[in-house]
């Protein structure tokens, strides 16, 4: 008896600590992340492979590479207070980052073939999530001393969705623009796709990565930063049947019982 009370335990307290960590969509109502301080690992993680710039060329081969993937585990890395643009060499890393001036999640890579931001979303609705709706605002811009932006497939983000915990990722399609060839950030632009065909449990996760590949750009500087903030995520949820229907199911039920009943007899 006191192993059984002990596991169920464990069981309440592990999800509650998957409940506080994930981000949850409990409703159709859109839930949006804002960045005001660095996410933890367990809502927002990223990882890079690979170590050369150029690696990636097309979609293609960024879908070869994402196929390593995984499930990232580590936290997005926290960049320095200092402002995307003002200085390209501080705002470069091989991490998907959070920056803590501007309050945003950025990628910058370097030293890696790419690097992946992944959000860890749980439907905690009650009810089966079938699709999932995300917009965003998406700055991209050139640190002080660039003269070049990323190559041109992708310019933007790549972006993949998995629902068996980085087995498998399946790509949605490319996000974004390269920046043009003006130091600073540049007006943000609002971003959205739609992941349909899903069927998401109450409960369980569903994971969406944002791939940044790192592009030739320029030799010295690196390639253009991006930035996404304000990221919604809309649930689309399966109807729960009304109370009427299990009442006419039960109605169905009670005949089929007797008919059988006087067949017997």
């Amino acid at each position: 008896m006191k192993k059984i009370l002990f596991a169920a335990a464990v069981a309440v307290v592990t999800q509650a600590a998957v409940l506080q960590a994930a981000i949850l969509l409990p409703s159709a109502a859109p839930v949006v992340e804002t960045f005001g301080s660095a996410p933890p690992a367990s809502s927002w993680s990223t990882k890079s492979l690979g170590t050369a710039a150029g690696t990636i060329t097309s979609d293609a081969t960024f879908d070869t590479s994402t196929a390593g993937l995984g499930l990232p585990t580590t936290a997005l890395f926290t960049q320095a207070a200092t402002a995307a643009g003002t200085s390209a060499a501080t705002s470069q890393n091989g991490l998907g980052q959070w920056n803590s001036a501007d309050l945003r999640l950025q990628t910058q890579p370097t030293g890696v073939d790419a690097n992946w931001s992944v959000a860890n979303l749980q439907n905690t609705s009650g009810q089966t999530m079938t699709a999932l709706a995300v917009s965003y605002d998406y700055i991209v811009g050139l640190g002080t001393g660039q003269t070049a932006s990323d190559d041109a497939t992708p310019a933007g983000h790549r972006v993949y969705y998995s629902t068996n915990a980085g087995t498998t990722w399946t790509p949605v399609g490319d996000f974004g623009a390269a920046a043009p060839n003006v130091v600073g950030a540049q007006p943000a632009t609002t971003q959205s796709f739609s992941i349909t065909g899903l069927s998401v449990a109450s409960g369980s996760l569903l994971y969406v990565a944002w791939g940044d590949d790192n592009g030739n750009g320029n030799a010295t500087t690196g390639e253009n930063f991006k930035q996404l903030d304000n990221i919604s995520f809309t649930a689309t949820l399966a109807p729960v049947p009304e109370p009427s229907s299990f009442a006419l199911a039960g109605l169905a039920l009670v005949g089929l019982v007797a008919a059988i009943r006087r067949r017997k007899a």
